[in-house]
């Protein structure tokens, strides 16, 4: 179907990387095989405000090949494995990332199905930070040297600020370091040694031929844009808004959701107060719809400036045609919003997301608009689970199959699967 539609900048097929493995010879040439994008997130399958202390990781994926008004619906969407509770695991998930490399081999070489010969590759992995971190056994984002993109040194006076994403890594450095850290890593102290001049573990990922670990992951704009930048930046605000600025803000956000289509969710009664709970969704529809009318002559000139920046930026960014002058344009009015934010913050109140933004123009003309890869669609097949009351059979598994993890990582996804089927 995505080969006879009309070209116009809103999937996945108009950019880059798909039109790449779409040439002659390659796998998605040939019209009966398939492009993969999973997702790795952990969740705490009692629900986000549970008392009980209880992470699983989850690796979910899509079919890139269906047109994206049922792509991401649930019917659509597939359990790949389940990580077993209750703790995450601490640097890496190569033991279960080797079950999953080892099936995307056999997809690569193909199956039959319904007569015809199938084949499949991985296309994308996207999650948030610290998810990604582990299932591609990338150095944590505490380190100096955090990006997975470049090699920005956070560790100098400017920290993650500058505006400059510094020297680009390369596919083939990152896979040398895995390699090394294969063959010669022992130890913790040499885990330690190793992260910080090479930033990479060893990683199953990289026997994937096809697969560009450093260009097909993501950076997922729902935790970075909306539950990263734009948090932290209204929570700079906060400091300089009085309690009686507060209050006007509160009534004209309720004024102008009056006028909102109910299908876009509320904000919480009192932001100031309840901001720290809102939702991914709840800040991009206050940054892009909300903002800017009720946040006027509120906030001192400069201030209100920045903050306006921030939104245009995020605005050409969250467009629903993607094209390079969109994508220019938005990452040249974030780099002068970073700009003035610094001045206006200061060092100490930008953190990583901020920097991983300069990497988003790339990922925008690589995979098309954010719709495409961001988290928004996965997280909520996961809250599907909760509401099911998945969590017993998240539990049960823990219990019973822990002494073998590999197992219970397909044997849970099985019936997870099966449980989804009868809903």
């Amino acid at each position: 179907m995505w080969r006879t539609r009309e070209s116009n900048g809103d999937d996945v097929y108009d950019f880059k990387l798909w039109k790449e493995h779409s040439e002659s010879g390659k796998i998605l040439h040939y019209e009966d095989n398939l492009a993969l994008m999973i997702c790795f997130d952990f969740v705490n399958p009692f629900g986000k405000q549970s008392t009980t202390k209880y992470s699983v990781g989850v690796i979910s994926m899509v079919i890139l090949n269906l047109p994206k008004d049922i792509r991401y619906k649930k019917d659509n969407m597939f359990i790949l494995g389940v990580v077993p509770g209750p703790k995450e695991p601490k640097l890496h998930l190569n033991g279960f990332a080797n079950l999953l490399i080892e099936q995307l081999r056999q997809l690569e070489e193909g199956c039959f199905f319904d007569g015809i010969v199938v084949r499949a590759i991985l296309f994308c992995v996207t999650g948030d930070i610290p998810a990604l971190r582990k299932i591609l056994a990338f150095a944590g984002f505490g380190t100096h040297k955090a990006c997975s993109k470049c090699k920005k040194n956070c560790s100098h006076l400017q920290g993650w600020s500058g505006t400059l994403a510094s020297t680009p890594r390369k596919e083939m450095e990152l896979e040398s370091a895995s390699n090394y850290y294969a063959n010669s890593v022992q130890n913790q102290e040499q885990d330690k040694l190793h992260i910080q001049k090479y930033f990479a573990r060893y990683s199953p990922f990289y026997s994937l031929k096809y697969f560009n670990v450093l260009r097909q992951h993501t950076i997922d704009p729902m935790h970075n844009l909306f539950l990263g930048v734009t948090k932290a930046h209204f929570k700079y605000l906060l400091t300089i808004l009085s309690e009686k600025k507060l209050k006007i803000l509160d009534s004209r956000i309720e004024l102008i959701q009056k006028h909102l289509p109910v299908g876009l969710g509320r904000l919480p009664t009192q932001i100031g107060k309840f901001y720290y709970s809102m939702k991914a969704e709840q800040f991009l529809n206050f940054a892009l719809y909300i903002s800017i009318v009720a946040l006027q002559n509120l906030l001192p000139k400069k201030h209100y400036l920045c903050w306006y920046m921030l939104v245009f930026a995020l605005r050409k960014f969250s467009s629903y045609q993607m094209n390079q002058k969109i994508a220019e344009e938005g990452h040249e009015a974030y780099i002068r919003y970073l700009d003035l934010f610094r001045d206006l913050a200061g060092v100490e109140n930008i953190t990583i997301n901020f920097h991983l933004v300069l990497h988003l123009k790339e990922l925008l003309l690589d995979f098309g608009p954010i719709h495409v890869f961001w988290c928004f669609s996965f997280e909520r097949f996961f809250s599907f689970f909760f509401k099911k009351k998945c969590h017993v059979f998240f539990c049960f598994f823990f219990v019973f199959f822990v002494v073998d993890s590999f197992h219970s990582f397909f044997f849970l996804s099985f019936f997870l699967s099966f449980f989804l089927s009868l809903q």
